[in-house]
């Protein structure tokens, strides 16, 4: 049986490709499980396993004072292993899948205000060499958006000064490329020139970007002891900022892998990346693109778009119709198309908090948020900027 988890390591590395910790925390669990059932049931074949012997180890687990959320993690780790045994024909019924999680309580995350972020900066306001590393990193995730593990993973390689992006190697080893603004930059500058090198030392240059004072890569706990040290040290009293950034960090993945249907999956990974499938999933997002760059200031003309005129772009006249105007009629159009959009909001708005009733005012701010809504997916989408969804465009498709 110990073999069988040696072989759903291989599965979780090279078919669903998850990260090194996710396997690491799965592996984990499911060894406990196995050795439950050899110790404990005195189960010595995987096909001998019932229900109630899953049943039976997550009341062990309960026993323990096992929290709801590892719990449920548990779970999601063992019906993960018997999905790869059923699937891998090791044994003839996933009898996992009928077993439900516990449910878990659902908390608010704790989040910082603007002004204990200023404090957060302040405390870090210092030419020491951990000062300008501690600065570099946090004007970097929070100007980025990266997770933790994207953040102590980059590489020195990954900045791109002149083009101001960082290469972003992400979850499944996906690549992607990041806009970086000016003052992060500039912050990553002064770390490399003068705090690296110190710590760095006399070690052999690992390649990593942000270094501990070991020299070696920061690691995801080293990020949140820093964290942790420096709202304390801000006098921010947010005592459940870690849990929430590490509930977020393990509940994507899990959602990802186990929630979301597949084709939900592939719209992600395409407008992530729509070059991936450049003729099935990630076509229309393509061409769609191609479009409004080719309509440039003043755009082609009426009717003398290539991409839509020939076909290459559909539905041009419900779901892409804000690509014709771009390709046809240029910037100057499309322009003038969103800031109609933005008045008629604005005016719902003024109407809503003009109202002499409530029932008004929900109506009036109700429409708004249609609007607004359908105005901001359907661009959204037509540039990429989020994904393709069946949203028209109201008044114009």
């Amino acid at each position: 049986m110990e073999q069988l988890v040696t072989e759903y390591k291989y599965y979780l590395q090279s078919v669903k490709m998850m990260s090194e910790n996710g396997i690491e925390a799965y592996v984990n669990d499911v060894t406990n499980y196995v050795n439950y059932l050899i110790t404990k049931i005195l189960v010595d074949d995987m096909k001998q396993v019932t229900s109630e012997h899953i049943r039976s180890y997550l009341a062990f687990l309960k026993k323990k004072k096992m929290v709801t959320s590892t719990l449920s993690r548990n779970l999601s780790s063992i019906k993960s292993f018997h999905r790869f045994l059923t699937l891998d024909k090791y044994v003839d019924v996933n009898v996992a899948k009928e077993i439900t999680a516990p449910k878990i309580e659902k908390k608010l995350p704790t989040v910082l205000s603007v002004e204990e972020v200023m404090k957060l900066l302040e405390v870090v306001q210092g030419e020491k060499p951990y000062d300008l590393r501690n600065m570099a990193m946090l004007e970097l995730i929070y100007g980025t958006g990266l997770r933790v593990s994207e953040l102590v993973g980059l590489k020195v390689t990954d900045m791109r000064f002149t083009s101001k992006q960082i290469r972003v190697l992400g979850k499944g080893s996906k690549e992607r490329i990041v806009p970086v603004n000016d003052y992060a930059l500039k912050k990553v500058r002064e770390y490399l020139m003068n705090a690296r090198p110190f710590l760095q030392g006399m070690k052999k240059d690992s390649g990593f970007l942000f270094l501990n004072n070991h020299g070696e890569a920061i690691s995801r706990v080293g990020f949140f002891k820093i964290l942790k040290g420096l709202t304390d040290a801000a006098g921010i009293d947010k005592k459940y900022i870690i849990v929430a950034i590490l509930l977020i960090a393990i509940g994507i993945p899990l959602a990802y892998n186990f929630v979301l249907p597949e084709h939900a999956k592939t719209r992600i990974q395409v407008f992530l990346n729509p070059d991936i499938d450049p003729r099935g999933a990630g076509y229309n997002i393509i061409q769609s693109k191609l479009a409004i760059g080719a309509g440039e200031f003043f755009g082609m003309g009426i009717l003398k778009g290539n991409q839509t005129q020939l076909g290459y772009l559909y539905p041009k006249t419900t779901d892409f119709i804000f690509s014709v105007i771009g390709e046809e009629l240029g910037f100057i159009f499309s322009a003038a198309v969103i800031i109609l959009y933005v008045v008629m909001v604005t005016k719902s708005i003024y109407v809503a908090k003009t109202a002499k009733n409530d029932l008004g005012s929900y109506i009036a701010i109700g429409i708004a948020g249609i609007f607004l809504f359908h105005m901001v997916e359907n661009i959204g989408m037509t540039m990429g900027l989020l994904p393709i969804t069946g949203v028209p465009l109201p008044f114009v498709s």
